[in-house]
């Protein structure tokens, strides 16, 4: 955690920072014990040279894990064919722990991106692989933008039957290959899933906004430049009072 003088604001460079230069690890931080919180941290990949694919990464065995509070941001998917860019990834299967207790909550996770013009890169904002697993991983109240792919799928958050996703807010997601799916919410979450925005169709659950609604990355967060970015909401934004209390 962090201390409570040196928290960041929910934006970039006004707090406690990870960010590695160079050729660095993959995995920013790599969560591989129970019972760890990683809170009130930015964790960016805008100084790596190469390798700097996933924020934050909780093993299949690992529970009892909160990621809560982050700024996560470029984040490049970079390496061979294939690697993808994810900013908080939960490996998830059947190996997973009973009662795994993994908990994603209150992040803002952006420009997630490959710009590689030939390789396949696919790019997430928050990944829970798709093998259901017989734990649970819950995320709530997250806001994931900018999941930017040239050669590759680009997806907001990615789940599976164990997750439970509530109170997100997804903007933004493109693959510039017409081959690939760009998706604010991909796979099947659990059904108790609601309450979410994107400015897409894909929100989870029937008391979600969408962007037949009018939900766009202009009219919610508060500042959407490359550089600048700022999640909060803005007066009028249509996810005021659309949420529920968890």
């Amino acid at each position: 955690s962090v201390h409570s003088g040196s928290r960041h604001d929910g934006t970039a460079g006004t707090g406690a920072r990870i960010i590695p230069s160079g050729s660095s690890s993959a995995r920013i931080i790599d969560i591989a014990r129970d019972d760890v919180t990683v809170e009130w941290l930015e964790i960016s990949g805008a100084s790596a040279t190469s390798g700097a694919v996933v924020g934050v990464y909780i093993n299949v065995t690992a529970h009892d894990i909160y990621i809560n509070n982050n700024v996560i941001h470029n984040i490049l998917a970079t390496g061979a064919d294939g690697t993808r860019g994810v900013g908080i990834e939960c490996d998830h299967s059947a190996s997973s722990p009973a009662s795994s207790s993994r908990f994603i909550l209150n992040n803002f996770v952006y420009a997630i991106n490959s710009t590689h013009a030939t390789d396949w890169h696919p790019v997430i904002g928050i990944y829970v692989p798709h093998p259901t697993g017989a734990g649970d991983v819950e995320i709530y109240n997250n806001t994931v933008f900018d999941i930017t792919s040239l050669t590759g799928a680009a997806y907001g958050i990615s789940a599976s039957l164990s997750t439970t996703a509530t109170n997100n807010i997804v903007l933004s997601c493109d693959s510039g290959d017409s081959g690939y799916l760009d998706t604010c919410y991909y796979g099947t979450a659990n059904s108790a899933s609601d309450y979410n925005l994107s400015d897409d169709e894909t929100a989870w659950g029937s008391n979600s906004v969408k962007g037949s609604d009018g939900a766009t990355a202009a009219n919610t967060i508060a500042n959407t430049s490359s550089g600048s970015e700022n999640l909060h909401l803005i007066a009028n934004s249509l996810a005021l009072g659309a949420g529920v209390d968890l």
